[in-house]
């Protein structure tokens, strides 16, 4: 009965020491379980920051090809003559392209403007450049600013209210190459 006793101690010592063993073991990979799931979530928000970059620098170019094609603009203008004759004869009618002009305009930097206008008349073989003038110019930086190129040379008033372009504005219109 006192080996029957004292082996009573001896298995509940092993069976606590084999638990307790157990439970570190448990503990042991709990902690390592633990910090691998941590490592792998660091990696995941690194691998997840390097890819933000990529997406940034293509939304960043494709926002300044957009802002590039923002900074451009077209304009036009058609001008039709149209006349009819009733003569005891007969009558006559006929409808003629004028004038047709296409201008672009670009704001190259917060510096830079350019304009480049294209001139087709009436009798003329083929367009010409009516004017095409580089600015250099930001008034909210600096009181000055510097134009140069084909123009038409700023001097006078020419304001009419009739259908055709007075005389005055036919001899007196200066184009040249200048600086302004």
């Amino acid at each position: 009965m006192y080996l029957q006793k004292a082996q009573l101690p001896v298995a509940i010592s092993l069976a606590l020491g084999t638990m307790f063993l157990l439970s570190t073991a448990q503990a042991h990979e709990q902690e390592e379980l633990h910090q691998e799931i941590l490592n792998l979530k660091h990696k995941v928000e690194r691998l997840e920051k390097s890819r933000i970059p990529l997406v940034t620098k293509e939304t960043n170019e494709e926002e300044q090809e957009t802002q590039w094609l923002e900074n451009i603009t077209f304009s036009g203008l058609v001008e039709v003559e149209a006349s009819y004759v009733d003569t005891p004869d007969g009558n006559e009618s006929d409808i003629v392209v004028a004038t047709v002009e296409f201008g672009i305009d670009a704001q190259l930097t917060d510096w830079i403007n350019t304009h480049i206008l294209f001139l087709y008349e009436d009798g003329m073989d083929n367009p010409e450049v009516d004017e095409a003038i580089v600015t250099i110019a930001n008034l909210e930086e600096a009181p000055w600013l510097l134009a140069a190129g084909r123009m038409y040379a700023p001097f006078g008033n020419f304001d009419s209210n009739m259908v055709s372009d007075p005389l005055t504005l036919e001899i007196g219109e200066t184009r040249e190459e200048a600086i302004q």
